[in-house]
């Protein structure tokens, strides 16, 4: 096993710093990591024991010794976001694609809970507009069709993502087109859900194609697109 120092740890934040997605880890890493700072510690202890030492002889090796736990603390803190930001996507998709690449298995575990946690929090708020959803998304088109004849056969010519929702009252349409954003794929992107249960995809890579900004952001920060200024 090759002995760690302060510089590898560091360049082990830099990567993670500079990348959208998680950089690979290993368990021999945090096993090497774990050994050069229990020996910083043991040399450390070793210092301040021994009377040959005046005028605080330590202080860079104390200095090293908490740069390198400040570094691990910033290290972990990013590959956290990057989970959460993760598990939030696979939520909000339709695909049931478990996407752990480069996770220890610790960090799996927080995955697969978040995953579970966002997706009974997502069923659970939006129970409570059952009937309204139903209505909404679970009702197929021939059936809506043959059960209010009486609207004009206008609303037919609507894409799905074109066509107006409505306010409980029926008064107010939101133009869905004013909080689109235009992406360009660099990756192959699964059916995804929005927050008003709207179906969107899949694409394929390289294609482009107008998305709701809450799911347009996601994307953009997991990289897998890039926005197409208009």
């Amino acid at each position: 096993m090759v002995d760690f120092s302060f510089e590898d740890i560091h360049e082990l934040l830099r990567s993670e710093k500079y990348s959208s997605d998680l950089q690979p880890l290993s368990d021999e890493q945090l096993a090497q990591i774990n050994k050069y700072l229990e020996s910083k510690r043991l040399l450390l202890q070793k210092q301040r024991d021994s009377t040959l030492f005046e005028n605080n002889p330590d202080d860079k090796l104390r200095d090293e010794v908490e740069n390198a736990n400040r570094a691990l603390k910033d290290f972990y803190d990013r590959r956290e976001k990057k989970i959460i930001t993760r598990a939030i996507f696979t939520a909000r998709s339709l695909s049931k694609l478990r996407d752990t690449t480069n996770m220890l298995k610790a960090e799996e575990m927080i995955y697969d809970n978040l995953v579970r946690i966002l997706k009974n929090s997502w069923i659970n708020f939006f129970s409570n507009f059952d009937n309204r959803l139903k209505e909404c998304n679970n009702v197929p088109k021939s059936e809506v069709l043959s059960n209010d004849k009486a609207k004009s056969s206008d609303s037919a010519s609507h894409t799905p993502y074109e066509k107006p929702l409505n306010n409980v009252s029926g008064e107010i349409s939101i133009n869905m087109q004013s909080i689109l954003m235009r992406l360009q794929f660099t990756d192959e992107i699964p059916e995804l859900l929005d927050s008003e249960l709207r179906r969107w995809g899949p694409f394929t890579k390289d294609q482009t194609a107008e998305l709701p900004a809450e799911l347009a952001n996601l994307l953009l920060k997991q990289s897998k697109a890039t926005e197409v200024k208009v």
